[in-house]
């Protein structure tokens, strides 16, 4: 799978979990929904809300012990580029043939 492969399941991941349409299965997802929240907080607050409600359910679920730190996603590679990552996201949540 191409990096432009796995982006894109990252950010349909996000925009469904921003309809509210499906849940975190694993930790790096709930922290990536967490991380997306945050980057369309200001311009999607609903949406925002859904993506920070899927991440806080997987670690109520499971506990804290997957937490990461925004910092530490981007070094770690989860997310390599954030504004990239949010201006895709927007693009996402803007385009409903994508839900």
């Amino acid at each position: 799978m191409s990096s432009r492969d796995h982006e894109h399941q990252l950010l349909m991941r996000c925009a469904q979990a921003a309809r509210g349409n499906t849940r975190a299965q694993k930790s790096d997802e709930a922290n990536l929904f967490r991380l997306a929240s945050q980057l369309v907080k200001s311009s999607y607050p609903a949406e925002a809300t859904r993506l920070a409600r899927a991440s806080d359910e997987f670690f109520k679920a499971h506990g804290d012990t997957g937490r990461m730190r925004f910092p530490d996603m981007v070094q770690s590679g989860v997310v390599r580029d954030l504004p990239r990552f949010r201006n895709m996201l927007v693009h996402y949540l803007k385009d409903e043939r994508v839900w």
